[in-house]
């Protein structure tokens, strides 16, 4: 049984592993667009995303 359960894990790492080498090549194309999304919505409603400060009128 255990091997079972073991053989059934190895291949939901694999497919795990493989969603994520593609998660990330896709998040590698389109990080300088969300840079760019990020400052102009900073700009806009002056604030900073990353320190999570709000400052709302």
């Amino acid at each position: 049984m255990e091997k079972r359960n073991n053989e059934i894990f190895e291949k939901k790492c694999q497919r795990c592993r493989r969603d994520d080498e593609n998660w990330i090549r896709e998040i590698k194309g389109n990080t300088i667009k969300v840079n760019e999304d990020r400052r102009a919505m900073e700009r806009k409603n002056n604030v900073n995303i990353n320190e999570k400060i709000y400052n709302i009128p």
